[in-house]
């Protein structure tokens, strides 16, 4: 599993899942892929990009399994 945690403490620009924009999703995928193919080991598990999210310091944590995929 591939975790984002994201914190957003004010919602002026959305919460902390808009700040996972398709940029930062294409970030994370790339910097997975690197790690798979230098670490052999971890090529043949199963990835799952998940998202942690929390809109301020003290608050729950929204916790999606599958966020996005590659």
């Amino acid at each position: 599993m591939i975790a984002e945690v994201r914190l957003r403490s004010r919602q002026e620009f959305g919460g902390a899942a808009a700040s996972i924009n398709p940029a930062k999703r294409m970030r994370i995928i790339r910097a997975t892929r690197f790690l798979l193919r230098t670490q052999p080991a971890l090529a043949r598990l199963a990835v799952r990009f998940d998202a942690l999210l929390l809109s301020g310091a003290d608050s729950p944590i929204e916790w999606i399994e599958a966020a996005f995929e590659a």
